[in-house]
């Protein structure tokens, strides 16, 4: 697993550079401005009550910086965690460039939060649980380092289903050798995450009501419910991997 571990951080640190372009893209996009009001939604005291005390949130596996400089708009104060440095480096750049300089960026292990118990107000991951070896202890992590109230939301898919199946089809014969290239790629990295076989969002519900949550609900088809699929920025085979998968939400409330 640990050579898993190392190819997993290596690829996403590679991929740094494409997925900046996307992250900045969509940011600017209604797809940005419907996600960022959908967390303003779920923020525990509102979004009405932001401007009054800065909420405590924390962006895990936060890549180039998409969700961070969202959470920024709404005038959180965020700490944003990534295990590639490649992407931390690029998340710092990006936020920069926004005018938002006083997040605070560690390269972290989602696995392995360094900080004490009932930090945050709110925690989020996007598109990661999917890819860890050990999926349910970012759970349990996330969900440790969240106050008594705290919000917990997952926005992510069987992202590692829908990689195999897609290899596996006649499908990838439609994309570009780069495109097979990268289905390739991560069909080894996800077959030996035990989370890619898991029947999910089911897996994940029942792994935080393990956590002692005391409210947990999912939207499934989350890209329909907010309206946003055909804003999407990704490649063709980024495309056909999301065609592929369940994509959803998952909330949890700590108790």
């Amino acid at each position: 697993m640990s050579e898993n571990k190392d190819l997993s951080k290596e690829y996403w640190s590679n991929e740094s550079v494409n997925f900046t372009k996307i992250c900045m893209a969509e940011y600017g996009s209604p797809l940005g401005d419907a996600i960022r009001d959908f967390m303003a939604g779920l923020l525990p005291e509102g979004p009405t009550n932001v401007s009054e005390r800065r909420l405590n949130v924390l962006d895990v596996g936060c890549g180039t910086g998409f969700l961070t400089m969202l959470l920024c708009q709404l005038g959180c104060k965020v700490t944003a965690i990534d295990f590639a440095q490649g992407m931390i480096d690029l998340a710092e750049e990006n936020c920069r460039n926004e005018g938002f300089d006083d997040v605070t960026f560690f390269n972290m292990d989602a696995q392995d939060l360094k900080f004490e118990d009932n930090t945050f107000d709110f925690a989020v991951v996007r598109n990661v649980v999917w890819m860890v070896p050990d999926a349910e202890k970012v759970y349990r992590e996330m969900y440790r380092v969240l106050k008594t109230g705290g919000v917990l939301l997952n926005l992510d898919g069987d992202y590692g289903r829908g990689i195999r199946e897609l290899e596996n089809s006649d499908d990838i014969n439609e994309l570009t050798p780069e495109g097979q290239n990268e289905i390739h790629i991560r069909s080894e990295i996800a077959s030996q995450l035990p989370v890619s076989f898991e029947d999910r969002p089911i897996w994940d519900v029942k792994v935080l009501w393990g956590c002692g949550a005391g409210e947990v609900r999912v939207i499934k088809d989350i890209e329909d419910y907010l309206d946003i699929a055909k804003y999407n920025k990704s490649s063709m085979h980024e495309q056909a991997i999301r065609a592929r998968s369940q994509i959803f939400a998952v909330i949890a409330v700590k108790s």
